[in-house]
């Protein structure tokens, strides 16, 4: 049977056009709900990441001043350490005088008396006597020379005390400079001047 739909063609066109206008509008309308919720949860992603980027420079920048302050008195220590070996370097490498002072004392005796005791630098080549045929051969790196003054009872205890000087083979030279008889007490005693070539390097 066939059927006749008497509602006029225009009307039935704007009808259909309505009722996609109301479907277009309800899909845009999730669409644009859709696309909000994506966004926002973008957003709160990005933030997250944005804090958390935030807070892992701050925590960077904080430990690189911690480590350069760190590193400053890393250095601070290592140059009073390195200060401090200087000086011991400085110190150790110096001769101790004191056991050369005490062997002088064991040479002198009873006969003998030592007024001065002084170290002088030498500049030129010490000359010491050989017991080769080749005499006062030059002594290689004799830099200091000990000057000893003072006073014996007799000439023989001036040449006893050069001696025993000479025996304890610390210097490549000792030379007996001036001897002269002075009063003393109530006598006379014999003043005389010793110098000693020491050679530190040798030693």
């Amino acid at each position: 049977m066939m059927q006749v739909n008497l509602i006029p063609m225009h009307r039935r066109v704007a009808r259909r056009r309505r009722t996609a206008i109301h479907r277009w509008s309800f899909a845009c309308a999730c669409y644009a709900f859709a696309l909000g919720v994506v966004w926002v949860g973008l957003a709160s992603t990005l933030n997250a990441d944005r804090a958390a980027i935030e807070s892992d420079l701050a925590d960077a920048d904080l430990e690189l001043k911690t480590t350069k302050q760190e590193l400053a008195e890393h250095r601070r220590d290592l140059r009073r350490v390195q200060a401090h070996l200087d000086a011991n370097r400085e110190v150790t490498g110096l001769p101790d005088w004191s056991l050369l002072l005490g062997l002088l004392a064991k040479q002198v005796g009873d006969d003998v008396v030592l007024s001065e005791c002084n170290l002088l630098p030498v500049e030129q080549t010490v000359q010491v006597a050989s017991p080769s045929p080749q005499k006062n051969a030059p002594a290689a790196g004799a830099t200091i020379s000990l000057s000893v003054a003072g006073l014996a009872r007799s000439q023989p205890a001036v040449s006893q005390f050069v001696l025993r000087l000479e025996e304890l083979g610390l210097f490549t030279k000792v030379k007996l400079v001036d001897t002269r008889r002075e009063p003393f007490l109530d006598g006379n005693a014999i003043a005389f001047q010793i110098d000693c070539a020491l050679d530190l390097e040798a030693r």
